[in-house]
C-alpha cells in the first residue's frame, strides 16, 4: 500500500495545502519510508537554510525523521516533537488495510517556551550565530497543544 492507494494525487495536494495554511509549515507526504512524494507550502528561511545544506539536513532533518519514524511505527499514531534544532516537527501515519503506507507530514516552527538550538544550527549549517539569529527571528511561534490538536484531527480525517 502507498498513499495514492488511500487518495489520488489532487485529494493530497488539497490536504497538504490545507495543512499547510493551518499550521503555517512546509507540509509532505511521504512513503511508509520518510521519502518526500509531494510538498506544499514555503519553508521558513531558517528551516531553508538548514535544508540547503547537507551537514545540517543530515544531522538535524534526517536524524529527527528516523527517531520519529520508528515512533510512528511503533505507536501507529500522530507525533509531534522538536527537531534537533529546536523547531517543531508534526509527523501524521496514513495507515491502510492495517499498515502504514505513508506520513503526513510538516515541519519549521518554534514552539513557544522552547529554545531554537542557535548554536547547533550555526555549527551544522556552516553559518554565524548572528545569521542564525536573524533567522530564527522570522520564524513564526506556535502552541504545541494547537499543532497537536490539528494532527490528531488530521490522523482521523486521513484514517477513518
Amino acid at each position: 500500500m502507498e498513499p495514492f492507494d488511500v487518495k489520488t494525487k489532487e485529494e493530497w495536494e488539497t490536504l497538504l495545502n490545507g495543512l499547510s495554511n493551518k499550521v503555517k509549515m512546509a507540509a509532505s507526504l511521504t512513503d511508509k519510508d520518510g521519502n518526500i512524494i509531494l510538498t506544499k507550502g514555503n519553508r521558513y528561511p531558517l528551516c531553508a537554510k538548514i535544508r540547503e545544506n547537507k551537514g545540517s539536513l543530515t544531522f538535524i532533518c534526517s536524524q529527527t525523521n528516523r527517531a520519529m519514524l520508528v515512533e510512528v511505527m511503533g505507536t501507529m499514531r500522530p507525533v509531534v516533537d522538536l527537531c534537533e534544532a529546536g523547531l517543531c516537527r508534526m509527523v501524521v501515519p496514513i495507515i491502510a488495510q492495517g499498515k502504514m503506507a505513508g506520513m503526513v507530514t510538516a515541519c519549521g516552527v518554534a514552539i513557544e517556551g522552547e529554545e531554537i538550538d542557535e548554536f547547533l544550527i550555526a555549527k551544522q549549517a556552516e553559518l554565524s550565530e548572528d545569521e542564525v539569529a536573524e533567522l530564527a527571528r522570522l520564524t513564526p511561534i506556535c502552541k504545541e497543544e494547537d499543532i497537536e490538536r490539528v494532527a490528531n484531527h488530521l490522523f482521523k480525517e486521513i484514517n477513518d
